[in-house]
C-alpha cells in the first residue's frame, strides 16, 4: 500500500474512496480511516473509539427502533438521550404519570399532563430523562388518591395527574389539579353539596369534572374535561386522551378515571380505569398517563391506579 504525504490533488476529477457496508466495516480501523457506508448512504471517519457518519444525525438512549423512514426512542424508565452527530428537527412526546382515584362515591384520577411537539429542535449533546410514575393504589382511609408524577425530558417537564377526590361520612377530601385535574367526589346529603373538579394546566390537559351532591366526577383527559357525576347520579366519564402515531403505531395516551357510583363512569379513551359502580375499588388505568377509577366504600375499599408515564423521541432515519 502506497503511503502519500501532505499531497495535493489538484484535479476536478474525483478521489475514490472505498465502499462498503455497515456490517463490512474494517475490523480493525484506526483513528483517521474514511470510508463510504452503502447502507446508510454518506461518507464516515473512525474516531478512534467509533465510527461517525458525516454530515448524519444520530442520537442514542431508551428502546430503539425503526418505523416508516423514522428513528424512534422509547422511554419507559430513567435514562438520558445522547446526541452522538448532527443537529435536526424532530418530535417528542412527554407525558407524565397519571393521578389516582378517589374513594368513597369518588372523583376519577386525573391524566398526566402532555407535552407533544412536531418540530422540537435536536442538537448536540445529553438530554436527562426522567418517567414519572402513576399514583398508586391505597387501600380505604382518610388519604386515598394519589397524584401522578411529573416526566421530564431535557428542559421540557409534563406535569402529573391530580388526584381524585375522596367522601366520607361528613368529610370532603378535595381533588387535586395537575397536568389533568381530578374529578370531585360526591357524598348524598353532605352538607358541601356541590364539589368543583380541579383544573388541568392549558396546553397539557383539561379539568377533572364536578359532582351535585352525589356521583363522582370523571377526572380530566389530555384532549377532553372530564364530565360531571350527577345529583343523583350517574357517575362522570373520564376525559378522552390524545391519539398518535409518534411510535410508528396509532396509539391513545393520557385518558381520565371514571367517576364512581351511581352506575359506572367510564374511564376516557387512552386507557382512563372505569369507576366502581358499587362495592369496591376503583378500577386501574391500563395506558401511559391515564388515571386511576374512583372507588367505593371510604372506609375498606379504594381508587384505582394511575399508569406511568412515558417520553418519546422521533427523528426522520
Amino acid at each position: 500500500m502506497a503511503t502519500l504525504k501532505n499531497t495535493n490533488i489538484n484535479d476536478t476529477g474525483f478521489l475514490r474512496l472505498p465502499v462498503g457496508t455497515t456490517g463490512q466495516r474494517p475490523s480493525s480501523p484506526v483513528a483517521g480511516d474514511v470510508r463510504f457506508n452503502s447502507t446508510e448512504g454518506v461518507m464516515e471517519i473512525y474516531s478512534g473509539t467509533a465510527w461517525s457518519l458525516v454530515g448524519k444525525f444520530q442520537a442514542e438512549g431508551g428502546s430503539e427502533s425503526n418505523a416508516g423512514g423514522f428513528k424512534i426512542h422509547q422511554f419507559t424508565s430513567p435514562g438520558t438521550f445522547s446526541v452522538t452527530s448532527g443537529s435536526t428537527t424532530g418530535e417528542i412526546l412527554v407525558i407524565a404519570g397519571g393521578g389516582s382515584g378517589g374513594s368513597g362515591t369518588a372523583g376519577g384520577g386525573g391524566a398526566g399532563g402532555v407535552i407533544y411537539n412536531s418540530s422540537f429542535p435536536l442538537s448536540a449533546g445529553d438530554k436527562g430523562v426522567t418517567i414519572g410514575s402513576g399514583g398508586p393504589f391505597r387501600p380505604g382511609g382518610v388519604t386515598q388518591g394519589i397524584p401522578g408524577q411529573p416526566s421530564v425530558f431535557g428542559p421540557q417537564t409534563a406535569t402529573g395527574g391530580g388526584r381524585g377526590g375522596n367522601t366520607g361520612p361528613g368529610i370532603m377530601q378535595p381533588a387535586q389539579p395537575g397536568g389533568s385535574g381530578g374529578g370531585a367526589g360526591g357524598y348524598p346529603g353532605s352538607p358541601q353539596g356541590y364539589q368543583p373538579g380541579k383544573p388541568g394546566i392549558p396546553g397539557q390537559g383539561n379539568p377533572g369534572g364536578n359532582t351535585r351532591n352525589q356521583g363522582g366526577g370523571g377526572g380530566g383527559g389530555a384532549t377532553g374535561s372530564g364530565s360531571t357525576g350527577g345529583g343523583p347520579g350517574p357517575a362522570g366519564p373520564g376525559g378522552a386522551g390524545i391519539a398518535l402515531s409518534i411510535t410508528g403505531t396509532a396509539q391513545t395516551y393520557a385518558g381520565g378515571g371514571g367517576g364512581c357510583f351511581p352506575g359506572t363512569g367510564t374511564g376516557g379513551s387512552g386507557g382512563g380505569g372505569n369507576g366502581r359502580p358499587q362495592g369496591g375499588p376503583g378500577n386501574n388505568a391500563t395506558y401511559y398517563g391515564s388515571g386511576g377509577g374512583g372507588g367505593w366504600d371510604y372506609g375498606n375499599a379504594g381508587g384505582g391506579a394511575g399508569y406511568q408515564g412515558i417520553v418519546v423521541i422521533r427523528y426522520a432515519n
